[in-house]
């Protein structure tokens, strides 16, 4: 239209369903209105003084002065929008009415926007007022739009603005915006560059969303201190979220926000930007939640790249300052991070941080905050030796996981264990700081190669008499001074419990460890203490081992109370020497057995002897010798071979000894009643059937006795018989005491193709060997499984069915069908409390069709290693 139009005082009204393009000047004091879903183009610079009203379609300022002066306003209908093109600056104020979400498809945003930027870098220079309650702003991809007026909300409404399109939207000027709803950005990239503490925006901050298909959104600082932490009344807290799509990009600069929400999606997760620059959370929270169908492969939330200021404003009770990091669980029981943060952590002494929830987050920065650290749940990944700060750790929850990454790490902080705690992960976790315990509490160490110490030991302070126990496969290392006096426990199959270096107990009352668990003091340390346990300290072993071991080149003493052996367990005292000049000795006030248990006794670098340097010594008697042994004892050499327990006078009372050579009948035939008989490698024949008090077949050892009988036992109606690797038993019936003794050889199997008879209490097999048992068995007692396995290949091989079978830790019953048939056992119970040897299962099919009518009891983790 014509290159000069002249409106006088009257109205322009513009329709039509075309295009129009007016490129000639338009004067006058009168007002310009829009309507018509068509696109109007205004590219000359026209000077009339009336307002330019954009009621329908799409109105194109293709010229910094298309508006008319710029002290005439513009306005913004519903269902209208205005455009600008090739880095236009457009310096009138504009109005952006009711509706304000432009014109364009109503399923695609992109399109959308009330003001929308077409292509080049484009300024609005002027004010805008927003009267809408969502006001949507657009920037085409590769253009940039700059508002560097005073944004203001119509009436101090709390109206929100909405940023669309993949291009870039600029909120700048030396004046604050004073809207006050929150501001969105939906596509591509929102920047803050107001003059340094100037508000870009007036409330909460929502930065992208959960639509990973649409790409990744920002929200990036050109100045610092562009974000209010608190609402128009300066009370409440306000919010910034940041969708799984969304990136929070600090470009260097520093800010302060109120609190913070992160979210993980998918294939998406939302990220913090430092750059350098310092973000302070003033609010009390930053809490990162799992978007639907996040899954342990989504990646984690991050925090990278600069300094995190856990601020000092939001007060609580006391005038202390809790922040809190609210981490939930992106996907049902996932291990996988949920939040990584990188980022540098710092606070005053009053401000204390407490991890919520069940989710993972990664502490891995140079932390300096010096408040408390309070963890209340979910896994903690320290990957910094700094992680927790300068101030206390209080461990508060049994659900909290503790897990050492990117190597071992040390952490100084004092520790106040509040509840009982997990580490998880091979990565070795050493406490450097003062640890108490605030009540009677367990660590639970998972992985089998994870070591977790505490150099200064654990103190009960003044809340009384505290317990202390170990579970897990893990080691827990104590290498200070314990004073905590309660009870100090191994629980079934807890791994180990070492006491080294500087490390003492001298105030506990007693130890307990249960199977599949070991107690250890370890002088090859830093110290070679002979006074680390009370020696009025008791022991009790339930399956459990006690180990002992010497300083490197020196003498090593220990000295306990009465040690008890657990009924129906096979219990185990290790001593190990440590290279020339070296000697160890165990003493113990008196022994206290259980019925049905065995003892072994297992000598490391030397021997176990009376008078050696490897020693193990009782001022009172453990029990009245019984033709020359113990028969529920063993004891094992550095090689691996294994000898009946006696007992040697000694300075201190009673020494632990291998039963000498001279102890021993070698020829069967001409054993009796008394004799504990050893048999060499090869075939030996009884020539009539015979009582014995105990027999040792060594590797290779194979008795025969066709139609013979062989029975086992002595005055105490005990019967003690240890077998080598290859060692068989082939008489026609084998008849033992009331309880039965059976140990094999590690590594070993050993064979029993006799009739077992008699054992009206119990048999205990014992030792890791292997042993099979191929006879129509009819003894009437319980068979324990106390270690290794035991093979069955007869139905009846585990006796009558009133004798229960009890499988322990680390021990496994094997069926498997032969040439005798399927193995059914039938209204037998058994009793299972364990996973099997190394996992392997605790009752395991091995061969054929076989099974098991009777009622199978498990206790704690157990594993069923049938083959399919």
């Amino acid at each position: 239209m014509g290159t000069s139009n002249v409106i006088g005082t009257s109205a322009l009204t513009i329709d039509g369903s075309g295009g129009i393009e007016i490129s000639g000047s338009i004067d006058g004091s009168g007002s310009i209105t829009k309507l018509g879903e068509n696109t109007l183009t205004l590219s000359n610079a026209n000077t009339y003084l009336g307002v330019t009203d954009i009621r329908q379609g799409v109105l194109v300022v293709a010229h910094d002065e298309a508006l008319g002066a710029a002290t005439a306003e513009t306005q913004v209908q519903a269902g209208a929008s205005i455009h600008l093109t090739g880095g236009r600056t457009v310096t009138e104020s504009l109005s952006i009415r009711e509706g304000g979400i432009g014109f364009g498809s109503a399923t695609d945003p992109s399109e959308l926007g009330a003001l929308r930027s077409i292509s080049g870098t484009n300024t609005w220079a002027g004010n805008i007022e927003i009267s809408a309650s969502n006001n949507v702003i657009g920037v085409n991809s590769g253009s940039t739009l700059n508002l560097s007026g005073v944004i203001a909300a119509a009436n101090g409404n709390a109206n929100n603005i909405y940023k669309v399109g993949e291009g870039t939207l600029q909120l700048t000027g030396t004046q604050s915006n004073t809207y006050r709803g929150t501001t969105r950005v939906l596509q591509g990239t929102l920047e803050l560059g107001k003059t340094a503490g100037l508000n870009a925006v007036g409330g909460s901050v929502v930065i992208g969303d959960d639509l990973e298909a649409t790409g990744t959104k920002t929200l990036r600082l050109l100045a610092n201190d562009q974000l209010p932490h608190l609402d128009v009344l300066g009370f409440g807290l306000l919010t910034v979220t940041i969708g799984s799509t969304g990136v929070f990009d600090m470009n260097g600069f520093s800010d302060s926000v109120g609190n913070i929400t992160m979210n993980n999606g998918q294939t998406d997760s939302a990220d913090i930007m430092l750059g350098g620059g310092t973000l302070t959370m003033e609010g009390a929270t930053l809490t990162v939640n799992g978007f639907q169908g996040s899954s342990p492969a989504s990646p984690a939330a991050t925090i990278q790249g600069g300094t995190f200021d856990l601020g000092s404003f939001f007060s609580g009770s006391g005038g202390g300052i809790t922040k809190t990091f609210s981490i939930n669980n992106t996907a049902l029981g996932s291990v996988d991070q949920d939040l990584v943060f990188s980022a540098n952590i710092t606070g005053a002494p009053d401000v204390s941080l407490t991890k919520s929830g069940s989710g993972v987050i990664t502490l891995s920065g140079n932390n300096t905050y010096k408040g408390a650290t309070i963890l209340t749940g979910g896994i903690v990944r320290i990957g910094s030796d700094s992680a927790f700060g300068t101030g206390l750790v209080s461990l508060q929850s049994s659900s909290l996981i503790l897990r050492a990454v990117g190597g071992a790490r040390t952490v100084t902080n004092d520790v106040s264990l509040d509840a009982n705690f997990s580490v998880r992960g091979a990565n070795d976790l050493t406490f450097t700081g003062e640890a108490t315990l605030t009540g009677s509490r367990t660590i639970i160490i998972l992985d089998e190669n994870q070591v977790t110490t505490f150099t200064e030991g654990l103190n009960e302070g003044p809340f009384g008499v505290l317990n202390l126990a170990k579970s897990g496969v893990g080691t827990l290392v104590l290498a200070g001074e314990n004073t905590y006096s309660g009870t100090t426990t191994v629980n079934t199959d807890g791994g180990r419990l070492v006491i080294k270096d500087n490390g003492t107990l001298q105030n506990s009352q007693s130890i307990i460890v249960n199977d599949g668990g070991v107690f250890e003091i370890d002088n090859s340390g830093s110290a070679n203490l002979s006074d680390r346990i009370n020696k009025e300290t008791s022991v009790v072993l339930n399956g459990g081992e006690l180990s002992f071991i010497a300083a490197a080149g020196g003498a090593s003493l220990e000295e306990f109370g009465q040690i008890t052996a657990g009924s129906n367990l096979s219990s185990t005292i290790t001593s190990a020497t440590n290279g020339v000049g070296s000697s160890v000795h165990l003493s113990f006030v008196g022994l206290t057995r259980g019925g049905g248990s065995t003892l072994n006794y297992v000598g490391i670098g030397d021997a176990i002897t009376a008078t050696g340097t490897n020693r193990v010594t009782f001022a009172n008697a453990p029990q009245s010798l019984v033709n020359g042994v113990l028969p529920w004892s063993r004891l094992r050499g550095p090689s691996g071979e294994i000898d009946f327990v006696t007992l040697e006078n000694a300075s201190e009372g009673f020494a632990v000894a291998a039963l000498p050579a001279s102890g021993y009948v070698t020829d069967i035939n001409q054993a009796g009643p008394t004799s504990i008989v050893r048999l060499a490698a090869g075939t030996h024949t009884l020539t009539t059937s015979r009582t014995i008090s105990g027999l040792l077949l060594e590797d290779g050892a194979i008795l025969e006795g066709n139609g013979l009988a062989l029975t086992i036992t002595n005055t105490s109606n005990q019967a003690g018989l240890i077998l080598g690797d290859s060692s068989e038993i082939n008489v026609s019936t084998l008849t033992l005491g009331n309880e039965g003794y059976i140990t094999t050889v590690p590594g070993s199997q050993a064979t029993i193709n006799s009739t077992i008879t008699g054992a009206s209490t119990s048999i205990t097999k014992a030792g890791t060997g292997k042993l099979v048992l191929t006879g129509d068995n009819q003894f009437s007692g319980a068979m324990n499984i106390n270690a290794g396995t035991l093979n069955i290949q007869r139905s009846s091989a585990l006796g009558a069915t009133a004798g229960a079978t009890n499988i322990r830790q680390e021990a496994s019953l094997e069926l498997e069908e032969t040439t005798f048939g399927s193995v059914n056992i039938l209204l037998e119970t058994i009793n299972v409390a364990g996973t099997g040897i190394e996992d392997g299962g605790a009752i395991r099919n091995v061969a054929g069709n076989n099974s098991i009518a009777g009622n199978i009891a498990l206790s704690g983790v157990t594993v069923d290693g049938a083959t399919y």
